[in-house]
């Protein structure tokens, strides 16, 4: 079985590194881990890659000015092999801290929605059933504000990152996006991103959780059935929204590019 080490783990491997400059870790022939590669592109991500070399030791390196990981893994049988590249962005300190106050949102909201949950099964007359209801709704809604504070976090970093950086190379400005990359924009456009992305949470949250309180509180009977019609509303308003957002991308990609008007004679 293929096991994912978390001794390797990009953010883990550079904590370790920053405290000592080196870090040394054994691991075995079916564990996957983290390699510095460089990315394939200048406007992909700097993120590494998973790959699993086999039972060795590996010895992780970081350089003076804490911008370049250094990988060499060694076998039993002597064979070694090398990669190089930047800190992943998970790693960097404003994604740390960003994700950790995303989660501190999150596990707040699980708290809200279960103490919601709570006082509206008191109202009903099943309190733990609500109570139960509101940690499943608290659970989904947490998630999704985990991992859209993740994609903002990854965003900001990334843009932070490419800032102190200097000027970006000639290639980002020829406009190609692939599929996984983050094309720069400015600051302007990054705030109107991240207000949208805000308002789709807000609104995704309130959909999960209105819901859930209408599957609760329209049925009438005993807790449990009470609690498993809560839970059908909310997942039946996660399918609505699925849909939604479904047929939103679908629009969006039908839209044809304005293409600037070409032709037309310049003023002398």
């Amino acid at each position: 079985m293929v096991q994912r080490s978390r001794h390797t783990k990009a953010a883990w491997v550079v904590r370790h590194l920053k405290q000592t400059g080196t870090y040394t870790v054994k691991v075995g022939p079916f564990t996957s881990i983290w390699t510095p590669e460089p990315p394939s592109s200048d406007v992909r991500l700097p993120m590494g890659f998973q790959q699993m070399p086999g039972r060795g030791s590996l010895t992780y390196s970081l350089d003076p000015e804490s911008e370049t990981v250094r990988l060499t893994w060694r076998s039993k049988g002597g064979s070694q092999r090398e990669w190089v590249g930047p800190v992943p962005v998970v790693a960097t300190v404003d994604y740390q801290s960003s994700m950790h106050r995303g989660k501190i949102t999150a596990l707040l909201l699980v708290v809200v929605l279960a103490a919601g949950g709570a006082v509206l099964g008191a109202i009903t007359g099943s309190i733990l059933a609500g109570l139960a209801g509101g940690l499943v709704a608290g659970y989904f809604v947490g998630s999704t504000v985990v991992s859209g504070r993740q994609m903002e976090a990854f965003r900001t970093a990334y843009e932070r990152r490419r800032k102190q950086a200097g000027p970006a190379p000639s290639s980002v400005t020829t406009g190609e996006v692939p599929g996984n990359n983050v094309a720069p924009g400015t600051g302007h456009s990054s705030s109107k991103q991240r207000r949208a992305m805000r308002a789709v949470l807000v609104i995704y949250g309130s959909v999960l959780t209105l819901g859930f309180v209408l599957g609760f509180v329209l049925v009438s009977g005993s807790g449990v059935k009470r609690f498993l019609f809560g839970v059908l509303g909310l997942l039946l308003a996660i399918a609505v929204m699925s849909i939604a957002s479904g047929l939103i991308r679908i629009g969006a990609a039908r839209k044809k590019p304005r293409h600037p008007e070409t032709g037309k004679a310049s003023l002398s």
